[in-house]
């Protein structure tokens, strides 16, 4: 007996492709749902299987083999029997299920189509529907320094409030964004009541935004077999989602989320949205695409209740791009007056810098100016460790004008850290210099020490990417009204011919 086919045959291929033919759009082909359905519908929670007729014993098309007969019936029926409890499963969290045979897409696939069309309609008369609000308020959970709040805010969306378990951070974040209360949490603790009190639900679109702390799955972190008790704040996140039932959602993350390591957990949180009937789309984004002067790569999220939502189209690229030119450091770094290693200047706050030993200021001396790196050094200034070793080559490294600068970390004042040497002079770059690559504007202060400082400016959304997605949440609501409106006058015949 030839062994079962997998997902994506060539009749499911072109039975999709006739649906997006036909202007049946919106589906996706990997829900991280019981079963794995071959089309699901986001939002509209319908999923769609396409049964082989043997395999799954169709009523019309099936008989059973003359050899193995018995062992063949068991195995068959053992599918019939997961069918039937996938569809219960699915049924009973409020998901449409549409079950089709090959035999009926190959014999006709307008029927089948119609019949998908059905379950949409229906899914579509429980889908919520959008209300005409004055805006949006937001709970900002892992909010840090506050770099995504203020972004939000700089998007005219009413952050009210921001959890975090660093309580260094609460004069930061509450100094800086006006009339936000900050919450000393931990989200394993934080309660659907703490979140929702004072939250105005009535009158404002609710956003719940999070971005879990990235280091359990970062490129930069190699001890995996270390059990580290971050991994589950994702999940914590989702269950936040689950509990307050916000109108649109937004996380930043590290594309790692994405990999072998952070995987599971991704998947886990994508099937929470999933069963919650949420739309959503993700991606890996390069913040030097809109207007931030970094390379620096994230994962970011946005969903909504409402309909489909895209994450923000990219604002800038390379020559040729037919967009805006990359930002480079220059503007930014050389507005910052002249100070040395482990100076703090009188009147501008934060531009400080952490000083440097003898043998690490000798070697600043030897890195080649505007973008030198730790292969200029000679022999005797270089570090054993990295005789034979030829990775992390940015470390001891100076940024360089005319380019965006190196993702920034949680030791971006460490030119033992990264490529974090100022481009021309003998230090590395000031916590001031750092938080305006994230696009903090000068009169937002940070108040702790150095160390503390430079990991909340480096662990920080861009203020600017922050901004921008928020206006994404923005331009989402008024395309969904525009169509609510759109719908309402054709149904009154009030349009203009």
């Amino acid at each position: 007996m030839s062994k079962i086919k997998g997902k994506d045959t060539g009749l499911e291929l072109r039975f999709r492709q006739y649906l997006l033919s036909r202007g049946m759009k919106g589906f996706v082909t990997n829900a991280c749902l019981p079963g794995k359905p071959d089309i699901f519908f986001r939002g509209r929670k319908t999923a769609v299987f396409i049964d082989g007729c043997y395999w799954h014993k169709c009523p019309e098309c099936f008989k059973l083999p003359k050899t193995n007969g018995t062992f063949w019936k068991s195995k068959l029926d053992k599918n019939t029997r997961r069918d039937k409890k996938i569809t219960f499963l699915l049924k009973k969290k409020g998901f449409s299920v549409v079950r089709l045979w090959e035999h009926q897409i190959e014999n006709d696939r307008k029927a089948c189509m119609e019949k998908i069309k059905e379950a949409l309609e229906k899914a579509n008369a429980r889908k919520p529907q959008m209300e005409n609000k004055k805006g949006i308020i937001a709970a900002d959970i892992f909010c840090g320094a506050g770099g995504l709040t203020r972004g939000l805010l700089d998007a005219d969306i009413r952050v009210m409030k921001g959890y975090d378990t660093d309580v260094r951070v609460k004069d930061t974040y509450e100094k800086n964004n006006g009339g936000v209360m900050f919450y000393p949490h931990d989200v394993r603790k934080i309660t659907k009541k703490s979140i929702l009190k004072n939250m105005d639900r009535e009158n404002y679109h609710f956003l719940l935004a999070g971005c879990a702390p990235c280091q359990p799955f970062s490129n930069i972190n190699r001890q995996e077999k270390k059990r580290d008790g971050r991994k589950p704040l994702l999940l914590e996140f989702g269950r936040l989602v689950k509990e307050t039932y916000p109108d649109f959602v937004f996380i930043e993350n590290v594309p790692g989320l994405m990999s072998r390591k952070g995987e599971r957990f991704f998947t886990e949180f994508l099937n929470i949205l999933d069963n919650e009937g949420y739309y959503y789309d993700y991606e890996t984004v390069n913040m030097k695409d809109y207007g931030i002067p970094q390379n620096r790569q994230r994962l970011v999220l946005l969903a909504s209740k409402y309909g489909r939502i895209d994450v923000p189209e990219r604002t800038h690229g390379l020559p040729g791009s037919g967009r805006k030119p990359y930002v480079p450091i220059d503007g930014i770094i050389k507005k910052y007056p002249r100070i040395a290693a482990g100076e703090k200047h009188p009147k501008i706050p934060n531009h400080e810098t952490r000083s440097l030993s003898e043998i690490n200021l000798e070697r600043l001396r030897f890195t080649k100016r505007n973008g030198g790196s730790r292969t200029d050094l000679p022999e005797h200034l270089r570090l054993k460790c990295h005789e034979k070793h030829g990775g992390h080559s940015d470390v001891y490294g100076r940024m360089k004008f005319g380019t965006v600068s190196p993702a920034l970390t949680c030791k971006c004042t460490s030119i033992s850290n990264g490529r974090f040497g100022h481009p021309t002079q003998l230090r590395g770059i000031s916590v001031r210099e750092a938080a305006a690559l994230q696009t903090f504007k000068d009169t937002y202060i940070f108040y702790g020490l150095l160390t503390e400082t430079t990991k909340w400016v480096g662990n920080s959304v861009p203020v600017k990417f922050g901004r921008i997605m928020g206006n994404g949440f923005g331009a989402h609501i008024k395309k969904i009204e525009g169509n609510l409106n759109e719908i309402h006058n054709r149904a009154t015949g009030s349009h203009k011919s």
